[in-house]
């Protein structure tokens, strides 16, 4: 059978591994419709997988039933010691069509389940190729729609076992991974009514990413070693914030799983987004922000032309200040914030749920209160 290889799962908002990851691993496989997709270079991937005799077949085919142990051998014999190949370099000319790299490749077609005798063999192979080809590392897709998607990326969006991520962030090339953008077209803010493409706007870095697959612990995690609350995309300067008022309002039919995991309620696009917006704002409130990552946004700047937020920004400079309350003011490139891109964008139930942070209690008499804008 000839599968076409996507290097994205597709996926918005699944909280947690369920029934769906079939249906996701159906995604995985299946060719996109454009503007994403280039059918041709598409096949020449297929082609390209399909080569006997290579580190490609064997890696894609370990899968396999009834190749699996054939895949086992022949990857065990291209990288046994001694031997010398020229994809282990990861120089672009040995490289796939979208200029991928074997690991990479790995990574894409890894199982969560490493218990699993197909997920435990490729579980191995990443690790072979991890330890002994040091160059694979830290490469990236060199070609669109992937340019600049590492191993990390892929493994955060596939929701693969911790023990992948600890193998990639926990090396010499950790901090590296986290802080390379995937740039390429795969990854725009979807444009226009484009109902049937996936929302893959998962804002270029690896924290971003877990954050808009809606993956609390492994967000969590990126923190703690050292993620950059701050990222923003490199040409839409949407910061963690905006991307999740991008998500609530853009739904495609891969956002489906989202909703069919809220079993008996109103079906709500946007719920978990607001949910993972409190659960990043919490983090955000804990976390003060240094100097030179105030310049680094350079949003003191902004704000000089801000009046009333500005002032509100200066009480704040005596340590008060947290991350929270700097990206919340924080401007796209079309000059919004997380506030005034959901009116933009015309998410009314974030917004709703954005309104309501500014408003401050008057007073309350039972089930009734005043609230104001302070």
């Amino acid at each position: 059978m000839c599968v076409c290889v996507c290097v994205c799962v597709c996926v918005c908002g699944g909280a947690q591994e369920n029934d769906h990851d079939a249906k996701q691993c159906n995604e995985l496989t299946t060719p996109r419709t454009k503007p994403h997709q280039d059918d041709d270079q598409d096949a020449k991937q297929s082609l390209f997988f399909d080569q006997p005799n290579t580190i490609w077949w064997a890696i894609k085919n370990i899968g396999n039933e009834k190749l699996k142990k054939e895949a086992w051998a022949l990857f065990s014999e291209l990288t046994q010691d001694g031997k010398e190949e020229p994809w282990m370099k990861g120089t672009k000319e040995h490289r796939g069509p979208y200029g991928e790299t074997p690991l990479h490749v790995a990574v894409l077609f890894a199982s969560n389940d490493l218990d699993s005798d197909t997920g435990a063999k490729q579980w191995e192979m990443i690790q072979r190729m991890w330890h002994k080809y040091t160059n694979l590392r830290t490469a990236t897709y060199l070609k669109e729609p992937y340019k600049g998607e590492n191993v990390l990326h892929i493994a955060i969006v596939k929701r693969l076992d911790r023990a992948v991520l600890r193998l990639f962030v926990e090396s010499e090339q950790g901090q590296h991974l986290m802080h390379t953008p995937a740039t390429g077209s795969f990854f725009n803010v979807p444009k226009g009514d484009e109902e049937e493409l996936p929302c893959c706007h998962y804002g270029e870095y690896a924290l971003s990413f877990a954050a808009c697959t809606n993956q609390r612990d492994t967000f969590d995690y990126l923190l703690s070693m050292g993620a950059k609350m701050h990222m923003k995309t490199t040409k839409e300067k949407h910061n963690l914030l905006h991307l999740l008022v991008l998500h609530s309002e853009h739904k495609t039919k891969f956002t489906k799983r989202a909703e069919e995991e809220q079993d008996g309620e109103e079906k709500d696009q946007s719920r978990w987004c607001r949910d993972m917006y409190d659960y990043i704002q919490d983090r955000m409130e804990h976390t003060v922000p240094k100097p030179e990552d105030l310049a680094e946004l350079q949003l003191q700047e902004w704000l000089g032309n801000q009046g009333g937020m500005r002032d509100s920004y200066q009480e704040k400079q005596d340590g008060v200040l947290n991350w929270y309350e700097v990206l919340r003011l924080d401007t796209d490139w079309q000059n919004y914030t997380p506030l005034t891109l959901c009116a933009a964008r015309g998410s009314k139930e974030m917004f709703r749920h954005l309104f309501a942070k500014l408003m401050e209690t008057e007073w309350e008499w039972g089930y009734v209160n005043c609230r104001k804008l302070p």
